[in-house]
């Protein structure tokens, strides 16, 4: 039975049981019922802008408290900083800082910051968006997790942190009390939302990992063996702090305890983590589990996960493996319950499963088992297909899906025609990247070609999906590439090197460059090496050729599988956003921006669309590299409008300056502000105008107001109002619709012109 806390130290937060002394021992401050807790901020008005309205809970560095906007009534959570931290100039001086950096990350794993500032006392606060639900450890207390639902949790917290290290935030203090299971409305599932980021920092820079003024930078329990020293972090400490969650998820346990915290950072420093072998059986933990987490845990960051998202595919691998455990299973189930098995004069049942994939011979088929277990159409097929013999052990699952049933998810491989497939990657973002798989059979031979193999951050989940699909990367064949940039062909040599026989297919000005990657240039095959643009397969069928020069390279070129219908255009019709695979009518605006952005000149466009043209049979579906893909109805009409388009160098030299789009996006991005605080709309504005990013739609001057666009202004308003609209919560949308009639009203920006749409 716990013994109720009845005070509390309001300088250091410490907390005790009666008899209550006088004064803190820590600091010397007078303590304070546990009743008063918050009592001094309760119905204030801080900085003008949010009302106090109750207390929900303190931790080593922060009081958290509900409040609400006084101009909307929004309710917030609303974390002031311990004025005991005040007394750390270093704190101080860094917390704008990484609060700024923080609230720019803007990813739905991670609490979002909508203000920060400073009160009087230089007690410094941080506004966040309010959540209903629970700490993962709260979860842990209450329950043992299935082993399935750990391993969503993790990914999804690994998720969060990998966005937050590339803009060079660490957490430093990464646990199942800074995992909040956010619930998600009308359902029982919760969304992952990391806590604190960027806090630990804060306390960790130039500070000992030792107790100071009060707190420790970071919690015994999960720290690395690098923070338990006192030395600089960086992200590698996460993953190892996100490895002792990850245990503690599994197992129930830390890998580490004891009352004392200087042996429990000792044990960091110098023992290898346990593995309660009989625990994990009882708890019927995946077989790999022990090697994903002892990676993690290793003492030296260089032999960690190299990043986040490494670590999220091995996680990925382990969810795999228990899909394939569970359906396995169900499948036993159900066999169990079938009649028995026929006599020798009974007519033999009709075969009604599919063959995971084509054998390439009869011999292969003998060796090689395929498995369905589910031939529902409306659910997908999960295909169960053995990995390579050397790993024999483990089992991959791969869900099949047409075109329309699609999700983009990491474990889903959309067959966009028999033998054709996308095993691209959806991150819910700018500049998706596709990737497809499109395998041959006849005259007894199997071939298969991976079209544009993507960026670094995908390469995992894109040979994952390729081998479900072959059964082993080995056996891919051939690499095409549609030209030279690093999100189209950076993963074309890794892929190469797991695959022996690979060879890479692209034009000798795209491989002028693209073997700087580390491509075998003896694996090599230029385009224009084949008679009239035409590759003849051993299988019977043929791929063509379309040089398409200047859009946006020099020597791209697009791939047309006269077989499927199915071109494959690189960077030409692709798109800024993809909320869905196929293109609908939201999807035009996202193309126009990206073709502004890259195409150089309306007559590159038009030389590209006619050589499109005179293909015979006409595509019915063309697959981009990035965005939607275009389906049979739309495709004339992308056609006529792409070829029309003003881009590049036809916008710079026919744009005349006028202020009324900047003023009026000026003016949008304050009514944001009103509505989601500064912080926020600092991060839409940014995330058009961030150097590092995909492109850069428009211009901020010193200030951080739109100075100037690099598409057109109509269309990067459109854009701007559209993501800011998608920001906010439903009850608030109708507001900022009105206030954007009303700006585009004033500045005299005619909204009555509707845009065509594919």
């Amino acid at each position: 039975m716990s013994v109720a806390i009845t005070w509390y130290c309001p300088l250091c937060q410490s907390e005790g049981q009666d008899p209550a002394p006088e004064f803190c021992a820590n600091d010397g401050a007078r303590v304070r019922p546990i009743a008063e807790r918050g009592a001094d901020w309760i119905g204030k008005v801080l900085d003008d802008k949010y009302r106090v309205l109750r207390f929900i809970d303190a931790g080593g560095t922060a009081e958290v408290y509900e409040a609400e906007r006084t101009t909307t009534g929004r309710r917030v959570a609303l974390k002031l900083l311990h004025a005991a931290l005040a007394t750390r100039p270093e704190v101080m001086e860094n917390f704008l800082h990484e609060a700024r950096l923080v609230s720019l990350i803007a990813h739905p794993n991670v609490v979002a910051i909508q203000d920060f500032g400073t009160l009087p006392g230089a007690i410094h606060y941080m506004v966040m968006e309010l959540l209903d639900g629970k700490p993962l450890s709260v979860e842990l207390a209450r329950r043992t997790l299935p082993p399935l639902a750990a391993l969503r949790y993790a990914m999804q917290a690994c998720e969060g942190l990998a966005a937050a290290h590339t803009r060079d935030v660490i957490h430093c203090d990464i646990k199942p009390a800074n995992i909040f299971l956010q619930r998600v409305p009308g359902s029982e599932e919760y969304v992952v939302k990391i806590l604190d980021l960027g806090i630990g920092r804060l306390f960790a820079r130039g500070a000992p990992s030792s107790e100071v003024a009060g707190f420790v930078a970071g919690t015994p329990e999960y720290m690395s063996p690098e923070q338990a020293m006192g030395l600089p972090l960086g992200p590698e400490s996460d993953i190892y702090s996100m490895g002792v969650s990850i245990y503690e998820m599994l197992l129930g346990e830390v890998p580490f305890s004891d009352p004392s915290y200087v042996k429990v950072l000792n044990q960091h420093l110098r023992d290898p983590p346990p593995w309660p072998e009989e625990l994990a059986a009882a708890r019927d933990l995946p077989p790999g589990a022990r090697d994903v987490v002892w990676k993690a845990l290793a003492k030296k960051p260089a032999d960690r996960q190299l990043s986040m998202l490494e670590l999220q595919s091995d996680l990925a691998g382990l969810v795999r493996h228990e899909k394939g455990r569970a359906s396995v299973r169900e499948v036993a189930a159900q066999a169990r319950t079938q009649p028995p098995a026929r006599g020798p004069s009974s007519p033999a049942p009709r075969r009604t499963q599919q063959p995971v994939r084509p054998s390439r011979s009869p011999a292969a088929a003998l060796k090689e088992p395929t498995f369905t277990a589910d031939e529902n159409p409306s659910s997908g097929r999960w295909r169960l297909v053995p990995p390579p013999q050397q790993r024999a052990s483990r089992t991959t699952l791969v869900r099949v899906v047409s075109l329309s049933q699609s999700t983009g998810a990491d474990d889903e491989v959309v067959e966009l025609a028999p033998d054709v497939y996308w095993v691209g990657r959806r991150h819910r973002g700018l500049l998706e990247c596709n990737s497809f798989l499109r395998v041959f059979r006849g005259n007894g031979a199997e071939l298969s070609v991976l079209v544009d193999p993507g960026p670094p951050k995908d390469l995992g989940v894109v040979t994952q999906k390729v081998s479900a699909v072959l059964g082993s990367l080995k056996r891919l064949d051939f690499v095409f590439l549609n030209h030279q940039d690093p999100d189209v062909a950076s993963n074309a040599a890794p892929i190469q090197q797991s695959s022996p026989r690979a060879q890479v297919v692209c034009s000798e000005d795209t491989f002028r460059l693209a073997h700087f990657y580390g491509l075998d240039a003896s694996r090599f095959t230029a385009v224009e090496s084949f008679a009239n643009g035409r590759f003849r397969l051993p299988t019977g069928h043929a791929l063509e050729f379309v040089p398409t020069p200047f859009c946006h390279f020099r020597g791209a070129v697009m791939l047309y599988d006269p077989a499927s219908r199915i071109l494959f255009s690189g960077d030409l019709f692709g798109g800024v956003r993809a909320t869905d695979l196929i293109a609908s009518q939201r999807s035009w605006p996202g193309v126009e921006m990206f073709h502004q952005i890259y195409m150089p000149s309306r007559r590159a466009l038009a030389l590209a669309v006619a050589r499109i043209r005179r293909l015979d049979p006409e595509p019915i579906l063309i697959a981009p590299q990035h965005g939607a893909l275009v389906g049979r109805d739309d495709v004339p009409q992308m056609l006529n409008r792409v070829s029309q388009l003003e881009v590049g160098l036809d916008l710079l030299e026919a744009a005349t300056p006028d202020d009324r789009f900047c003023s009026a996006g000026n003016d949008l991005v304050r009514e944001f502000a009103e509505l989601a605080g500064e912080a926020r709309a600092k991060s839409l504005v940014s995330s058009f105008a961030d150097d590092t990013s995909f492109a850069r739609v428009v211009v901020l001057d010193a200030r951080h107001q739109i100075a100037e666009f690099k598409v057109a202004p109509r269309l990067a308003l459109e854009a701007l109002a559209s993501d800011a609209l998608a920001a906010l919560p439903a009850e608030q949308r109708g507001d900022l619709q009105r206030s954007i009639r009303s700006i585009w009203k004033h500045h005299g920006i005619d909204q009555g012109t509707k845009r065509d749409t594919p």
